[in-house]
């Protein structure tokens, strides 16, 4: 079952980093946004399976922003093998898909060539319909046949200020697709 993927993003934590935010971990509304609308996305892999995760949006609107950390937060048998940052240009994202890397044409507006890994990606502002794509390669943790996680957390500097982003979508990844509606009710989305 597939629900729409609103953005989410969060931080992915190292102990200076975090302190650097302040008590709270970061003020509200940073120039990556606020999380986006609530939402969920329930796919199938297989254990040791690897899944393109290519549905999170955002964009920077303040000065140029630097990104210190991903993680998936509250995950629960998820995997995060690696995230690149993907400058989109337009209605299209990446996409979700079984595999990695995903042998498919590029969709317009997706800018794999552009790409940088996550952490340490530098993230200037843009306007419009332009943004950043958050692209993910993720896969079940061992022993399991259900996993979850709160969306994606980014923790990352702009000015002399640190943020954390945490996108509003579950994923949610299990062995059957019988299974997708149980775990969402379970999770809660």
């Amino acid at each position: 079952m597939t629900r729409r993927w609103h953005f989410t993003a969060a931080a992915a934590v190292t102990a200076a980093a975090l302190a650097a935010c302040g008590q709270s971990g970061s003020p509200p509304g940073g120039p990556f946004g606020n999380g986006g609308t609530p939402g969920s996305h329930c796919v199938v892999a297989q254990p040791g399976q690897v899944r393109t995760d290519g549905d999170q949006f955002f964009q920077n609107s303040g000065a140029r922003a630097r990104i210190m950390g991903v993680s998936l937060p509250s995950d629960h048998g998820i995997r995060l093998l690696k995230a690149w940052i993907v400058l989109i240009t337009g209605n299209n994202l990446y996409g979700n898909w079984p595999g990695w890397p995903v042998n498919r044409p590029q969709l317009r507006g997706v800018h794999w060539d552009t790409r940088q890994a996550a952490v340490g990606a530098s993230i200037p502002h843009v306007s419009g319909q332009d943004g950043y794509n958050i692209v993910l390669a993720i896969t079940l943790a061992p022993g399991r046949s259900e996993g979850w996680a709160r969306g994606i957390s980014v923790l990352y500097s702009s000015g002399r200020q640190g943020y954390r982003l945490h996108t509003a979508t579950t994923i949610e990844i299990v062995t059957r697709f019988s299974l997708c509606d149980s775990l969402m009710k379970r999770v809660g989305t």
